[in-house]
């Protein structure tokens, strides 16, 4: 649901707000070899890795998961890793409930799972295609009875878009959480309302949609006649013997002594926090075990079967694991649903998933059958989610290639590619679309390499070829595409099949915008706070026969009211804001309040207006007051462009 991102030492951790893992699988593996595989436990990996026993894994699980629980504040986690015909390793680290002193237990201790929850949905979508009654290729509108996708493309959105996160949605935050079960409405309602705007035609670019994958479950439902929690119990968890796993929320009663709670750490303590509704249900809201989500790797290691129960028929398996769509042939193509985030020269797929709360790992190593997951129930595990995975790959999978050889770009070349990008999901017309700033990256050239640095970190940069370049200590690649006019357009992140990043341009300048911000802070408080101070200094010191020629009284009135209605929004906005994420629930009053003023400013500065056309045969007036009138009214109406750039004027959740 939420940020993470793959392994570490990525250009751009910590800027995806999803993590996209993981996918494809070597199609010659033989029924003879996973009997013996099965049967005997023969090893499928390399004579290294024979030599690493199920012992040492545990060792080596053991002390990352304590360092990392320990450095981040993190209450407790549960880890699961399976190789066929091996005993699978459960492990429990730390407290499912702090207060009550109760330990982890990876058979009976439910963790949220953020967006792994969506692989069942993906599940559901293809178990209707091989019954034939949803196609991937047609469109969805044609399905849909409650709302309709808005037609604002000549494609239409797909279940193959949708699956591949390429339906050119916007991205939707508000609402996305709530803490109320009265707020939990029917599927169809959620969405309806909702509905994300379409900003790009469908197949055209990939931008991580949690809406997108709501109303695939949508269809899953309307194709199979009940609910998804339904659904996914009789045909995927009940098959697979998952029988602590659910997608029901609030939980049902049996699950409420053995779900995890959730942790924030402040002032020294562990402090628990309300259980997270997701109302677009399966998009997120799943929790489970990691002894189910282990019985659920291991069909996944054997095309979807498990004990004689398949979920996908083998031919449906292999095309959902197919390339569906690339950025780049450079990059990690997106299958159907599962996510692919091949890397360390090892093919991956699964998926990530995170909530404010719980941050998890799904990862599915198909050649070296392997399958590993991990939950973290305390929002110190957001940042180390992925960079634990890279501690495993690494002590299990070491990355054996060479470095990819690199080439000489002059200056003038790397120059190309200096600027600000900007991460291509976030809501284009939404009260939210100021946080896309947090999620930018600047690029400069330095010394023959490009410099990144993205949020408080720095990497390196080295060119392949042209547009190729990969991290100076490592093989993982981001590759450019350039515009009709040759000029740098976009950043594909080589192990992110599912994220783009944008060069900005024009009015998406940060610089441009922080500048206008300051001239309207500058202008407000010198109207605001001079203005006064100076007339209240002439009365009392200067003569009024010797005082100058101010500006007439009705203009500055206007004036001070117009700055006055923005110093409003910034105070109710900086008291309204709730503490970390929990804007996501809910528009504070304060902040509703403050967004009637920048309407109100409109109506002044078109009085403004009105003065400073009167104020141009006011002689009597300095020219120097006459200029800063103009000049402040050109402020003002820059100002009603720029809140209306991020869609801060009116109500706009």
């Amino acid at each position: 649901m939420l940020d993470s991102f793959g392994f570490s030492g990525s250009f751009f951790k910590y800027l995806c707000l999803e993590f996209n893992a993981l996918y494809t699988m070597k199609q010659n593996f033989t029924r003879t070899l996973s009997l013996f595989a099965l049967y005997f436990g023969f090893s499928l990996t390399s004579s290294a890795q024979q030599a690493d026993s199920l012992k040492n894994i545990e060792a080596f699980a053991d002390g990352v998961f304590e360092t990392v629980m320990a450095e981040k504040h993190i209450a407790g986690a549960t880890f699961a890793l399976v190789r066929p015909g091996q005993p699978m390793i459960k492990k429990g680290y730390g407290f499912a409930r702090v207060d009550e002193g109760i330990s982890v237990n990876p058979e009976e201790t439910l963790f949220r799972i953020g967006s792994i929850s969506k692989l069942f949905v993906w599940f559901g979508v293809m178990q209707m295609v091989e019954q034939g009654k949803l196609e991937l290729d047609r469109d969805v509108n044609e399905y849909l009875v409650d709302f309709k996708i808005p037609d604002e493309y000549d494609r239409p959105v797909t279940l193959r878009s949708l699956m591949t996160h390429t339906a050119g949605f916007e991205d939707k935050l508000y609402k996305l959480f709530v803490r109320d079960p009265e707020e939990m409405q029917p599927l169809a309602q959620v969405l309806e309302e909702q509905m994300p705007r379409r900003v790009r035609p469908p197949l055209a670019q990939a931008s991580y949609s949690n809406h997108g994958a709501g109303i695939a479950q949508y269809l899953v439902e309307l194709a199979s006649g009940m609910p998804f929690v339904e659904y996914a119990e009789q045909n995927i968890f009940d098959p697979l013997g998952m029988q602590n796993t659910t997608i029901r929320q609030p939980l049902p009663a049996r699950f409420t002594a053995t779900i995890s709670g959730g942790y924030a750490f402040k002032d020294g303590r562990f402090v628990e926090k309300p259980f997270e509704l997701i109302p677009l249900q399966s998009v997120g809201g799943a929790s489970t075990t990691a002894h189910d989500m282990g019985l659920f790797m291991e069909a996944l290691l054997h095309n979807t079967c498990l004990n004689g129960q398949c979920l996908l028929d083998s031919a449906s398996w292999e095309l959902m694991r197919k390339p569906a769509f690339s950025h780049h042939p450079d990059v990690n193509p997106a299958p159907l649903g599962i996510m692919n985030i091949s890397g360390n020269g090892r093919t991956i797929f699964g998926h990530g998933g995170n909530t404010f709360l719980f941050h998890s790992m799904l990862a599915i190593f198909p050649d070296e059958q392997t399958g590993i997951f991990y939950s973290f129930n305390s929002e110190g595990g957001a940042a180390p989610s992925s960079t634990v995975l890279q501690h495993l790959i690494d002590y299990l999978f070491p990355d054996e290639r060479p470095l990819a050889a690199t080439v000489t770009l002059g200056d003038e070349a790397l120059e190309d590619f200096a600027g600000t990008y900007r991460m291509n999901r976030y809501s284009h017309s939404g009260f939210f679309k100021v946080l896309s700033l947090m999620s930018m990256a600047t690029i400069t050239a330095e010394d023959g390499k490009l410099k990144i640095n993205a949020m408080g970190e720095t990497n390196w940069a080295l060119p392949v070829d042209s547009l190729k370049f990969r991290d100076e200590r490592s093989n993982e690649i981001i590759v450019f595409s350039r515009d009709e006019k040759g000029r740098i357009k976009s950043l594909f992140m080589g192990q992110k099949a599912f994220f783009a990043l944008e060069k900005n341009r024009g009015l998406w300048n940060p610089g441009l915008h922080t500048i206008l911000l300051v001239l309207l802070l500058l202008v407000m408080g010198y109207i605001l706070i001079i203005w006064p101070w100076m007339y209240f200094v002439r009365r009392k010191y200067v003569r009024a026969d010797r005082a100058p020629e101010t500006l007439p009284l009705l203009s500055k009135v206007i004036a001070w009211a117009t700055a006055a209605c923005y110093a409003i929004f910034f105070i109710a906005l900086a008291a309204g804001l709730p503490p970390g994420n929990d804007i996501v629930f809910g528009i504070t009053p304060a902040i509703r309040f403050g967004l009637f003023f920048p309407l109100l400013a409109i109506v002044f500065t078109l009085l403004m207006v009105w003065q400073s056309i009167r104020l141009v045969d006011e002689n009597k007036t300095r020219i120097r007051s006459r200029m800063f009138y103009w000049f402040s009214t050109l402020i003002f109406i820059v100002a009603i462009w720029q809140f209306a750039f991020w869609n801060l004027l009116g109500w706009n959740f």
